[in-house]
């Protein structure tokens, strides 16, 4: 998976436990801001990024943490 350069998912549940090193571009269904600061950690290289659907459930304000996103 580190070599992964484009990743379409339905949700980043466990984007948290996997390191992506290459990844450009991401596609998610459902996200949350758990999963986007975990994202951040692990796809420093992230430059497209498409969210569907935002999970907003325990009142933290959607961050995002991407200098690279275009």
């Amino acid at each position: 998976l580190p070599q992964l350069r484009r990743l379409e998912l339905c949700h980043g549940d466990f984007l948290s436990s996997i390191p992506f090193r290459n990844l450009r571009h991401l596609a998610l269904r459902r996200v949350s801001h758990i999963i986007i600061r975990n994202l951040a950690r692990n796809a420093p290289k992230l430059t497209s990024l498409k969210i569907r659907g935002y999970s907003h459930l325990d009142g933290e304000p959607l961050v995002f943490p991407f200098p690279n996103l275009n």
